[in-house]
């Protein structure tokens, strides 16, 4: 206790003063033949690690000693203790002779971690003997370089274990382990295509460790993810989705695709759906970091992704729909010359079938947002199908759960910076939706789509133009002002940024006939932005 005492007391005062009873008071705590004693030298010196660094960095052999016998221990306790002790210190070296000294504890390294995942009850402690190594991975990559192989294999059997058998933490640290050389030194990694299509093998495994859900369940829960449609309980899929995308991104297409792509095959040509599901989820998570090789490949690989549209799995639906909206979004320009003429009546038919659950036509509408923005998208590839798409697009302002609407609106705003003065047929219809959207109570949940519906009504006047903009202005501006002189700390208040570029908008679009809303809204942009 005194040492940690004085340990701190360094470390406040920033010094790194000789400390003359250090090293033998740990050797002797080391080589204690109490098992304890032994366990307390080695968290000892976990502790000193970080709080005197300088200062152990004089004894490097002896600690590499004391190391070594602690790796050798045979009680798991110790074995353990010297495993973090020893990655924490590995971390500390500067000088190159110093790790190669240090490698030589690689199979040390691995064997006690392999007896503490098979002799622990306590996941905690596996998990914190992996995070041990992956610090290792992160800040000295190289370090493994001489064992890369071993190292690697052990870390992939834990990611590609049945979870039955296996703590998913576990699990997902080794990602971690594996992600953190990949990052860290992707040329390195790129050398090993054998071993790059074992992790991505693994990694499929694991996007597919489901939750098994019924329809109506899945059809009426809320999306969780920030990625496709998996729920808080698909902790592992979730992770090994993260991780191909990082994995992706980190050693790029040449190295990943033609490892990854036939096992995406195999999995999309497999009979269980969850295997399915991975292949397409795996396939829009790697377009980012494999652009460049998949470009001549989109239209024969849009084709692929389009069956799955119809696939008797609604969760294979509804990923095979993401993956296009993630083509359109990482392939933009290309996505839309070469392959829309097929994909948007796929969309436009889910956003209007009688069969179709919301869960999915929200998805569609999604997927046709990203098609359609970004100044990319050509008018004639929407015209033929502008009428059912728009009815489509408007049920689900009427009819949609919140997030729904939100998105619909967004879309119908996107569409409508495609087609222009094409959307005046419409208005009439659109408007008493989107103005039933402003009216709904407010409440937090609703604070989002109402804003949103402000911003689609101020864009899609200034579209259609005065004229036939006029009908709807006492209603418009009655609820843009209702909801701009509401207290500003109100529950479920509309931004000021929303209400302003409504109003900016409706001003464009009415010019002089704006003029007796100005003593309203003048004072607020005032408040706002000064």
């Amino acid at each position: 206790m005194e040492m940690l005492i004085n340990a701190q007391r360094q470390k406040e005062q920033k010094i790194n003063t000789a400390w003359p009873d250090l090293l033998p008071t740990l050797a002797n705590l080391a080589s204690h033949q109490d098992a304890e004693c032994r366990f307390t030298g080695h968290e000892l010196l976990l502790h000193l690690t970080d709080s005197i660094p300088g200062s152990l960095l004089d004894h490097t052999q002896s600690f590499f000693t004391m190391c070594q016998s602690g790796l050798s221990d045979k009680q798991v306790k110790v074995k353990e203790a010297a495993l973090r002790s020893t990655s924490a210190f590995i971390v500390l070296l500067q000088k190159p002779e110093e790790l190669k000294m240090f490698e030589q504890l690689i199979p040390g390294l691995m064997s006690t971690l392999s007896i503490v995942l098979s002799n622990s009850d306590d996941p905690e402690l596996a998990v914190g003997a992996i995070e041990s190594m992956v610090i290792i991975a992160e800040s000295k990559p190289t370090f493994w370089r001489g064992n890369l192989e071993s190292v690697w294999k052990a870390m992939v059997s834990l990611v590609g274990k049945d979870v039955e058998m296996i703590n998913e933490d576990v699990q997902m640290m080794a990602m971690e382990f594996i992600l953190g050389l990949a990052e860290q030194a992707g040329g390195m990694v790129r050398k090993r295509k054998d071993l790059i299509g074992e992790f991505a093998t693994a990694l499929l495994q694991a996007c597919a460790v489901l939750v098994e859900e019924d329809f109506d369940t899945w059809a009426n829960s809320k999306l969780e993810s920030q990625f496709g449609d998996s729920s808080d309980d698909d902790e592992l899929a979730i992770c090994g989705e993260q991780s191909l995308d990082r994995f992706a991104n980190s050693i790029g297409g040449n190295a990943l695709f033609p490892q990854i792509m036939p096992k995406i095959e195999m999995a999309l040509g497999s009979q269980d759906w969850k295997l399915r599901r991975a292949g397409l989820t795996a396939l829009a998570l790697i377009t980012e970091g494999c652009q460049k090789i998949m470009k001549p490949m989109l239209p024969n690989l849009t084709q692929g992704v389009l069956q799955f549209t119809k696939d008797q799995h609604f969760r294979v639906r509804y990923a095979a729909l993401h993956c296009l909206g993630q083509f359109a979004m990482d392939f933009k320009g290309d996505f839309q010359n070469k392959c829309c003429k097929a994909v948007i009546p796929t969309l436009v038919n889910q956003l209007n079938g009688a069969d179709v659950c919301e869960k999915l036509k929200h998805c569609a509408s999604k997927s046709l947002l990203v098609i359609c923005d970004g100044g990319v998208c050509r008018e004639e590839l929407l015209l033929p199908h502008l009428q059912p798409a728009l009815e489509g697009l408007f049920q689900l302002v009427k009819q949609g759960k919140t997030k729904t609407k939100e998105d619909a609106l967004t879309t119908i705003s996107s569409i409508t910076s495609v087609i222009g003065e094409k959307f005046e047929p419409y208005f009439n219809v659109f408007m008493p939706l989107a103005i039933d959207v402003l009216k709904l109570s407010a409440t937090e949940e609703n604070v989002n789509v109402r804003g949103r519906a402000v911003e689609c009504i101020g864009f899609i006047g200034t579209s259609v133009g005065k004229e036939r903009f006029a009908p709807f202005v006492k209603d418009v501006m009655a609820e843009f002002l209702r909801i701009l002189n509401s207290p500003d700390d109100a529950e479920g208040r509309v931004g000021n940024e929303y209400l302003l570029q409504g109003c900016v908008r409706v001003c464009e679009c009415l010019g002089a006939d704006f003029v007796p809303y100005l003593q309203h809204i003048l004072p607020k942009i005032f408040i706002f932005y000064f």
